[in-house]
């Protein structure tokens, strides 16, 4: 299970409590959500599965689902009365919302990989040292830039933090951040944000390049979009859609305005790349990708149907 999954599993062991006892705390709720089957916090194991819990209530109470009175006393609020019914992942785009330069993507994806600990029925989120997470993504340790990274993400609710007047940052990963981190379409360009951070620029836009034509492309074939190119390029793909209707002309034009850019990364062309041109295509392909309709229907996702499998629809 991973840790954005686990907070909504316990958001409903709060919601589906059996009484209004006051001391419905987190060994309690270990016990209604069947992970123990007393209410004492245990040896070791069991107690890793309460402040497991401790660490999802703290986050859902940060976006003011949950109500706590230290560790002994929890309670939803009515804003949590929706997801009686409704899955918490109706909040997932406001909670992954957040500007982020590539080395603080990268920072925050390091500290997912440390903190985030999936179990077969819960999930953690353990403290780490940022000195881990600048190991981890091969950086000299730098306290300024440790605290100035943990600055931002902390005000993104990406993670929360404990600072001491060492070199000792504590941090952890909190739900906003899980959700970052694991988003599909930040995990696909994830790759051309490591380049970008390295100031590899062609390649950096290359890569997002080939993730803006997968994405146009699963379009097409979901959309059944015919495409005029015999061996399409992203300008084909986004012609197809614009024709089937997928989209409009605002979004077919800063489609093709990518493209453009992708173009002057992958070619020899009059002027090199610039490190704002190649910002400006990951930023506004991450904005465009996030806004395109579904792709593949639920009954090709069933069948494990991939889309390279599946043929473009191609004029002959």
């Amino acid at each position: 299970m991973r840790y954005a999954d686990w907070c909504e599993t316990v958001l409903r062991g709060v919601i589906g409590r059996p009484d209004d006892a006051y001391m419905f705390g987190m060994p309690h709720l270990a016990v209604a959500l069947g992970l123990k089957e007393q209410t004492t916090w245990g040896d070791a194991p069991e107690r890793d599965l309460d402040h497991a819990i401790i660490a999802a209530c703290d986050d859902l109470e940060q976006i003011g689902l949950i109500a706590t009175k230290s560790w002994s006393h929890v309670a939803p609020t009515l804003d949590a009365r929706p997801y009686r019914k409704e899955s918490l992942r109706g909040l997932w785009p406001r909670l992954r919302a957040g500007d982020l330069d590539p080395d603080e993507e990268l920072f925050l994806d390091a500290v997912s990989s440390l903190s985030e600990v999936a179990h077969d029925d819960h999930a953690e989120a353990r403290w780490i040292v940022t000195s881990e997470a600048f190991d981890h993504l091969g950086w000299e340790w730098d306290r300024t830039r440790s605290l100035n990274l943990i600055k931002v993400l902390e005000a993104h609710l990406f993670v929360a933090k404990q600072l001491t007047l060492g070199d000792s940052h504590r941090v952890r990963l909190r739900l906003a951040g899980a959700v970052r981190s694991m988003d599909e379409i930040g995990d696909a360009l994830g790759e051309a944000r490591s380049h970008l951070a390295a100031g590899r620029l062609r390649a950096a836009g290359c890569v997002c390049g080939v993730e803006i034509e997968r994405a146009l492309k699963t379009l097409c074939i979901a959309f059944e979009a015919e495409v005029r190119a015999r061996l399409p390029t992203i300008a084909d793909y986004n012609d197809a859609l614009k024709a089937k209707k997928v989209y409009q002309q605002p979004t077919w034009r800063k489609i093709q305005h990518l493209g453009d850019l992708r173009n002057k990364c992958a070619h020899v062309l009059a002027e090199e790349p610039t490190e704002a041109e190649v910002r400006e295509l990951l930023e506004d392909a991450d904005a465009v990708l996030r806004a395109l309709p579904p792709g593949p229907t639920s009954d090709d996702m069933a069948t494990g149907r991939h889309d390279d499998e599946r043929p473009v629809k191609t004029r002959r």
